[in-house]
C-alpha cells in the first residue's frame, strides 16, 4: 500500500544530505524484501560520479520514486563482502560496492516514497545521480 500511496501522491523529496540515487529498474518489483532491495542497490558499480565515497546516504530509485535510504558505511572493491540474495562471477574489473544499513526513522520519513522527478536533472542514462556531494 506504500508503494501505492507514494505513486499516486508523488510529494517532491527535498535532499541536503550528500547522497547517490541508485536507479534499479531491471532489479526491482513491488513486494521485494528488505535484504534483497538491499543488495541490488549496494553494488556492484562501474560508473561512480566523483566524489562518492562522500556520499553519507544511497536510495534505489523506481519509477522516480524513492523506495528505501541507506546510511553507507564504506565503500569496499567489488565481490569483496557477502552477498545473500546475489551471484557474481567475480571479475577484477575496478567495480565498487558499498555496505550500510538502513537509515535511522527521521531519514525515512524525510525521502522514502518521495518523488526524484521534480528535484533532480535527468541522469542521461546513467545508474546513479550524485547529490550534494560538494559539502564534504
Amino acid at each position: 500500500m506504500d508503494e501505492v500511496s507514494a505513486i499516486v501522491s508523488a510529494e517532491d523529496a527535498h535532499i541536503k544530505e550528500p547522497a547517490l540515487l541508485i536507479r534499479v529498474p531491471q532489479t526491482f518489483y513491488y513486494g521485494i524484501d528488505e535484504l534483497t532491495l538491499y543488495e541490488i542497490t549496494r553494488g556492484t558499480w562501474n560508473r561512480l560520479p566523483a566524489g562518492y565515497e562522500n556520499a553519507r546516504l544511497a536510495m534505489p530509485i523506481y519509477d522516480g520514486i524513492i523506495q528505501e535510504v541507506y546510511e553507507i558505511a564504506g565503500w569496499f572493491k567489488s565481490y569483496s563482502t557477502q552477498y545473500f540474495t546475489r551471484d557474481f562471477v567475480p571479475t577484477d574489473d575496478g567495480r565498487q560496492e558499498f555496505v550500510g544499513r538502513i537509515a535511522d526513522a527521521g531519514h525515512r520519513k524525510k525521502y522514502k516514497y518521495k518523488s526524484i522527478v521534480n528535484t533532480t536533472q535527468r541522469s542521461y542514462g546513467g545508474s546513479i545521480t550524485p547529490l550534494n556531494l560538494a559539502m564534504i
